[in-house]
């Protein structure tokens, strides 16, 4: 199932330990679909390398490829929808590329820390009786 639309909040990433003892990862975020009658949508990804892939932040607007599951616990269902792949817009590509480190060619910016001036006083023992 494909969603369009802009992520409007992202919470930070939760780590944890199965029951197995494997590591695992998640990062859940709301994006806003358009239209005339907007919706806000919980997602969830899944997984350090998809977390580290998708650079989340509120604002960029993307095309996102989900699929629900179900689990029941105690009697109840919990439904969650997760985020497997995400198809950023032209304008997501642009800001991100914005947001890239520009580096300069041929020119250093280095400066290198100038030498700590000696006072007189440094080197002398501290007499007082105080």
């Amino acid at each position: 199932m494909d969603i369009k639309g802009r992520i409007i909040i992202v919470h930070p990433v939760e780590n944890g330990m199965s029951k197995s003892g494997k590591a695992w990862a998640k990062q859940s975020f709301v994006i806003e679909t358009g239209g005339n009658y907007p919706k806000k949508i919980a997602l969830t990804l899944w997984g350090e390398d998809k977390i580290n892939q998708y650079d989340l932040q509120p604002g960029l607007e993307a095309t996102f490829h989900i699929e629900l599951e179900s689990r029941e616990y105690n009697g109840r269902w919990y439904t969650e929808a997760r985020a497997w792949k995400i198809e950023w817009t032209a304008e997501a590509r642009q800001a991100a590329a914005a947001k890239a480190p520009q580096y300069q060619t041929g020119t250093s910016s280095y400066k290198a820390p100038e030498p700590k001036q000696e006072n007189a006083f440094d080197n002398m023992a501290d007499d007082l009786p105080f």
